[in-house]
């Protein structure tokens, strides 16, 4: 049994040199180490067109503040946008809000300077990408719920 923590402690733990420049590599090692299995090889895009389709996620749509909400109990909640001309871009959804924005710990393909940790989505995605990012949660038992 895996003991219990907060997804901001995973989330932490796997902002590694290696994930901050992998955001689909940062968004699996934090999943599975809370034992949500995601597909090895998956890109971004690969992650997303995943979560749509697989059973065990709830689709959230465009709703941050629903994301913000569930991350602090008990799930885990990826927000991700599909870029259909290339990479597209995975985060982790942290529980709480910065300012008028869901807070997020992202890797960032190849440029460790572009990653974030616990910043508002608003770091992660512009504002066209933001319209179009859909948020996935699942639960998770070896969450507590945070603060």
């Amino acid at each position: 049994m895996r003991s219990k923590t907060t997804v901001e402690a995973v989330a932490e733990k796997a902002f590694t040199p290696a994930n901050q420049i992998n955001c689909s590599g940062y968004v699996k090692d934090v999943a599975h180490q809370l034992g949500v299995y995601m597909p090895l090889g998956a890109n971004a895009n690969d992650l997303v067109k995943y979560m749509k389709t697989d059973g065990f996620w709830t689709k959230l749509g465009n709703n941050d503040v629903e994301a913000s909400k569930m991350a602090g109990q008990h799930y885990l909640v990826v927000a991700g946008w599909v870029n259909q001309n290339g990479h597209g871009h995975v985060v982790v959804i942290m529980p709480g809000r910065d300012g008028k924005f869901a807070r997020a710990s992202w890797g960032s393909l190849g440029n460790a300077g572009n990653a974030g940790e616990n910043k508002g989505i608003n770091w992660a995605f512009d504002p066209h990408e933001r319209s179009e990012v859909q948020y996935f949660a699942i639960p998770v038992s070896a969450l507590v719920t945070s603060q």
